[in-house]
């Protein structure tokens, strides 16, 4: 199966939803399936594509940040 989840940070930030997101993540690829991250935390430490722990992570830079988190024309 594959398995997509948006959200506005991922891990290594630490937070609640970042938690459960990665564990949640860990879970699905240790039992075989293709999970991907998109996710509105770009800046110069994080990398616009990455692998972690198996999951590969697509950052972007919002349009507009908190509360909406507009995504920029290249997430579409």
């Amino acid at each position: 199966m594959r398995v997509v989840h948006v959200t506005c940070s991922y891990y290594p930030h630490i937070g609640g939803v970042q938690a459960l997101v990665k564990e949640l993540n860990d879970k699905l690829v240790e039992r075989g399936h293709s999970v991907v991250v998109y996710t509105f935390d770009r800046n110069d430490v994080f990398p616009g594509k990455s692998y972690i722990d198996g999951v590969l992570v697509r950052r972007y830079n919002p349009i507009v940040g908190d509360p909406l988190y507009l995504p920029p024309a290249e997430f579409l």
